[in-house]
């Protein structure tokens, strides 16, 4: 028996998984607190939840920090608002679709917390208690020109009242310090030169180490140049999974489920064949393919640069007047170097990783890169992702629209869903917010009910193929409408209140708009 049906929605659902972004901003402010959340992660949840879980981000830099202060002090008798209406529901609905520099599309959703107006001092300028709200770096140079290095410390000028400079040039220094001449020291904590009195403040080494800390507008400016210089705007990714997991799906798992040409079976290089094949199917941004041909020469690039070491700022043992300027200067190259390593740390990685496949010509090697470090991707339905909140990669293949009949022969259509596994737990889950007689209940990452449990599995290539059609077959035909098997049935008992109904589901086999085959998974002649 077939069934014809087409609705919009469920056609959308068909696209591709695409990330979602979720961006909580400070009042007015322009840029706030971002998180990423890859699909299958905020399927079946809330804005609320997502905020929450932006807010609650424990690895946050010193700015982001500062960003979260300051969102948290708007929220003291404020409101979450997004999209001018109060944050809540299923966050799709206030998502608008974005697309990169490289054309990778994503949802987007700014959240942005507002705190009644008052009356005061300009909100950024000054806190409940009167201080001014600004960066620690900015105080640290604050209406300073000029600053003294002198034994690798850092001396910055004393601000005095008369008194303090009476007190100071009426003090006689000690005989030792006269007969050297020239400047005359004070101690081990102030240093008197050319007429001011510079004190000690911390070792410049700790300045140049902490820059990040400190200045940290200055450092995200700093990376921007460095990726600009090195031909790309984002920072290479990062690993998302482990190299030889995806070089199982890819050449062992994905061709029991993707239907692929002929000539790639029969190929020589079956491997390399089918890496190019999937390089087409799958729209891979350019820039990967030009990382895979400068994968080596990225190293010999970044160590060609020179740089000014900030060391070089002291020439002398003691008593050098520097600019702030050039201390600034210094702050930069300090900052710049530490992106440099970084950026080798990380290619480093990730070459390390891609010698696997370092047999593949370029298109093939592109498209590795593009799922090692973005941890997603899908062919015909197959598909697999990189699950951020435990580390699990979560392999999955999508049910498509299938039809049910209940006891009275009445026919219940049901959506799209990805019937998943994953290296945390062998037992198939439903990954969306779904509802389902062999599913206890309507929420996503849910077990399907097997009637036996699938113990003594591992994350291998057999035992994923079995724990995956054990939930596909589960889904089309374990349902016995006339047994009403499972934790539901789909027609209403009399006499019973149930939780879970599927009244909304059910159509007509004569509706009007049939227009294309939707069969029916339980109905046995």
């Amino acid at each position: 028996m077939k069934l014809h049906l087409e609705e919009d929605k469920d056609r959308a659902s068909r696209k591709l998984p695409v990330p979602l972004v979720v961006e909580v901003l400070p009042g007015q402010a322009a840029e706030g607190l971002l998180e990423l959340f890859e699909p299958g992660t905020y399927e079946g949840r809330t804005l609320q939840e997502l905020v929450h879980a932006v807010l609650s981000r424990q690895d946050l830099s010193v700015e982001e920090r500062e960003i979260l202060e300051e969102i948290v002090f708007q929220m003291e008798n404020g409101v979450l608002l997004c999209a001018g209406r109060p944050a809540e529901g299923d966050p799709l609905e206030r998502a608008r679709v974005e697309e990169t520099e490289e054309g990778e599309k994503y949802y987007y959703v700014a959240v942005r917390a507002l705190r009644p107006q008052e009356g005061g001092a300009p909100k950024g300028e000054a806190t409940g208690n009167g201080r001014r709200r600004t960066t620690r770096g900015a105080r640290f140079f604050d209406n300073i020109e000029v600053a003294l290095l002198d034994r690798e410390r850092m001396f910055l000028p004393c601000p005095m009242d008369p008194q303090i400079f009476e007190e100071l040039t009426a003090f006689e220094p000690s005989s030792g310090a006269a007969e050297q001449g020239g400047d005359l020291a004070f101690g081990p904590r102030m240093i008197w030169h050319e007429g001011t009195v510079y004190v000690e403040t911390v070792p410049w080494a700790d300045v140049v180490r902490h820059a990040l800390e400190l200045f940290p507008h200055l450092a995200r400016k700093r990376r921007r140049a460095w990726f600009r210089d090195l031909r790309t705007t984002q920072r290479p990714g990062v690993l998302s999974f482990d190299a030889q997991h995806m070089q199982m799906l890819l050449f062992e798992v994905l061709p029991r489920f993707v239907r692929i040409p002929s000539y790639i079976k029969s190929a020589r290089n079956r491997a390399a064949a089918l890496a190019a094949w999937l390089a087409q199917k799958v729209p891979v941004p350019t820039r990967y393919f030009r990382w895979a041909e400068e994968m080596g020469a990225l190293h010999e690039v970044v160590k060609a640069r020179t740089t000014w070491a900030p060391e070089n700022v002291m020439e002398e043992d003691s008593g050098q007047r520097v600019s702030v300027h050039e201390l600034m200067e210094a702050v930069e190259a300090a900052l710049t170097r530490q992106w440099e390593e970084m950026v080798l740390a990380q290619h480093s990685r990730i070459r390390e990783s891609m010698r696997l496949f370092a047999h593949l010509p370029v298109p093939a090697r592109a498209l590795i890169l593009y799922v090692l470090t973005q941890g997603a991707l899908e062919v015909q339905g197959f598909g697999f992702f990189h699950r951020p909140f435990d580390g699990a990669l979560v392999v999955y293949q999508r049910t498509g629209r299938y039809a049910l009949m209940d006891y009275y022969q009445r026919l219940y259509l049901f959506a799209d869903c990805r019937v998943a596994v994953s290296t945390m737990d062998l037992w198939p889950v439903v990954v969306e917010k779904y509802k389902h007689p062999l599913l206890p209940r309507h929420q996503p990452w849910q077990r399907i009910c097997l009637g036996r449990s699938p113990r003594g599995r591992t994350f291998s290539a057999p035992d994923i193929f079995r724990s995956i059609e054990d939930g596909l077959n589960a889904l089309y035909h374990g349902y016995d409408a006339r047994k009403r098997n499972g934790y539901h049935s789909l027609d209403r008992l009399s006499g019973m209140e149930r939780e879970i109904h599927f009244d909304d589901l059910r159509v007509s086999a004569q509706d009007a708009r049939l227009l294309e085959n939707i069969p029916v998974t339980n109905a046995w002649a």
